[in-house]
């Protein structure tokens, strides 16, 4: 491994792929660096999700340092690369933002980030990304730079904004079946009988849920009563465990969580 200190870059020059000497300030340079800060970025939000989401970010890091190499390369340094972003890169992000829709419903109104630890990582990645599609786009104004890399960026930041909302959706829905199952087992206390249904523990409340997709179901196909919802609350024709969740009324719930709040 090369040593992490070259002396190089000493008079504000730095290389590219390919043996381009530019400025440290140059346009090109603040665009692949920028999306090196992306990188980072999703870095520090993977550290707060659970297994899935995480392993899906992860391969999101690998694909921005192919795009990130390119954005650093000349002429001579791009047609050295193995590995470009391609139309099926943007065809896996465009499935990751429906899935994620799938589970949280349409957007209409404006997010203030910071419900929890794990979507206001998210989001904060989601603007640098914007940032960094910014960049490339001021470059693609100079040099060409090929239309894959600013539509990735633009999708993106997209399914970062989304998988975020999945992980504020799950909070809510947490924080829901709390106040249900606090409720429920008031009702049956007072009536000298033992609540069918456990409080949750702490932890399932404080970290996002691993979700395990049901080998018979895919999200959106499952066949329950819309007027339902189940504990706790997994993605939709998804289970948790193995083990399929009793289903609750959704008009009881909201109302057990609205005398609660009282």
């Amino acid at each position: 491994m090369p040593n992490v200190y070259t002396r190089s870059g000493d008079k504000g020059l730095t290389g590219l792929l390919g043996g381009t000497r530019l400025p440290k300030d140059d346009v090109r340079v603040e665009a692949y660096g920028t999306v090196d800060e992306a990188n980072s970025a999703i870095g520090a939000a993977k550290t707060w999700l659970s297994a899935e989401p995480k392993d899906t970010l992860h391969g999101i890091q690998k694909r921005l340092f192919a795009l990130a190499a390119e954005v650093a390369s000349d002429e001579a340094g791009i047609a050295t690369l193995k590995e470009k972003i391609s139309q099926p890169d943007i065809d896996a992000l465009e499935q990751l933002i429906d899935r994620c829709l799938a589970f949280t419903g349409e957007q209409h109104k404006f997010v203030i980030p910071g419900a929890n630890p794990s979507s206001a990582a998210l989001h904060v990645a989601r603007t640098v990304v914007r940032r960094a599609e910014r960049r490339v786009i001021t470059l693609s104004g100079l040099s060409p730079v090929r239309p894959e890399i600013v539509k990735y960026l633009n999708r993106l930041s997209d399914a970062l904004f989304a998988m975020a909302r999945v992980e504020e959706v799950k909070q809510e829905r947490l924080e829901l079946e709390r106040i249900v199952r606090r409720e429920v087992g008031k009702l049956f206390e007072a009536a000298g009988m033992a609540a069918p249904i456990s409080t949750p523990s702490s932890s399932s409340c404080a970290q996002s849920q691993d979700l395990t997709p049901a080998p018979d179901q895919s999200p959106g196909t499952a066949d329950r009563d819309p007027g339902t919802i189940t504990t706790p609350p997994p993605s939709p024709g998804w289970t948790r465990g193995g083990q399929t969740n009793r289903p609750l009324n959704l008009e009881t719930a909201k109302l057990l969580a609205a005398h609660a709040e009282q």
